[in-house]
């Protein structure tokens, strides 16, 4: 072997080491059920949103909401950045969009 493969050897079992104690040091406190500092608590996202789930299925029979998932969303009052309407302008709705309507 050259100079340089040794080298190049040393320095990934060195990496291989490092690794292997960080990881190990990393799961024993998980393996003995303490929770580490940054690990989120159970619950911390909050209570579950009660639904109106016959209303909901009213109002996609109606059509007012459609029955698939969105595609594209922005959070409510983020500004647009792709030049449409904004959260206080919404889109009118086509004629070809409306159900029911023949297309021209």
């Amino acid at each position: 072997m050259r100079k340089t493969d040794l080298v190049f050897l040393l320095c990934v079992l060195i990496c291989a080491g490092l690794f292997a104690a960080r990881s190990i040091s990393r799961s024993i406190p998980m393996l003995s059920g303490a929770v580490p500092s940054g690990a989120a608590a159970l619950g911390a996202a909050g209570q579950p949103r009660q639904v109106d789930m016959a209303r909901l299925g009213r109002l996609i029979e109606e059509r007012v909401l459609s029955d698939h998932e969105a595609e594209f969303y922005e959070p409510v009052g983020v500004p647009s950045s792709s030049g449409g309407p904004g959260p206080s302008e919404p889109a009118a709705p086509s004629k070809r969009d409306m159900p029911g309507q023949a297309r021209p």
